[in-house]
């Protein structure tokens, strides 16, 4: 597989780890908050509220990856991929990121999806092999 190709589905894993988040936590807010929020609203929150502001290092890390794919002018490397996989495993699965690793654990305590998802993305990463030389 090119790496440009693993790139892309390392994406792909994160978009769809990161859909499972968003969705749990707006049927948390929802709960707590006693309304139903449209999809304008949940935007917005995600966007401007402080309480959502631990999902912006992932969204940050989704449009890098798909930047670099996306530009025809560039040409991803080795570096690269390992680059975005030690980015990942630091705030997916190292728990650098406080905020990022207590939303992840308050979401997967109701959703086992979001531990279906996490679990997809590790096997992922570990069947990427080492580029490094």
């Amino acid at each position: 597989m090119a790496i440009s190709q693993m790139l892309d589905q390392l994406s792909r894993h994160l978009q769809d780890l990161q859909k499972k988040l968003i969705d749990t936590h707006k049927e948390l807010h929802e709960k707590q908050q006693g309304a139903t929020l449209t999809p304008y609203q949940m935007l917005d929150l995600l966007q401007n509220s402080e309480k959502f502001s631990w999902m912006q290092p992932m969204t940050t890390l989704i449009v890098e990856i798909d930047t670099l794919v996306d530009d025809k002018n560039l040409d991803p490397n080795s570096q690269h991929l390992q680059q975005f996989i030690a980015r990942t495993r630091s705030l997916v699965f190292d728990g650098v990121d406080k905020a990022f690793k207590d939303a992840f654990e308050e979401g997967s305590a109701v959703n086992a999806e979001l531990l279906e998802s996490h679990q997809r993305l590790s096997y992922f990463l570990e069947s990427i092999p080492d580029t490094r030389s």
